[in-house]
């Protein structure tokens, strides 16, 4: 385990899996950009949080 916590509302953590199962080459003090918006399947079925 490397890093620490966040310290505040603009720093997230990553799971270890994304670099490893997703092959995203994330390091610690690196800058992402997320899209948020919906999310649906393939055939157009929507994923909403319940």
């Amino acid at each position: 385990m490397n890093g620490r916590f966040p310290k505040n509302e603009n720093e997230i953590i990553i799971g270890k899996h994304i670099i490893t199962n997703g092959g995203v080459d994330l390091k610690i003090g690196d800058k992402i950009k997320l899209n948020i918006g919906e999310r649906k399947t393939k055939d157009d079925y929507d994923l909403k949080r319940k």
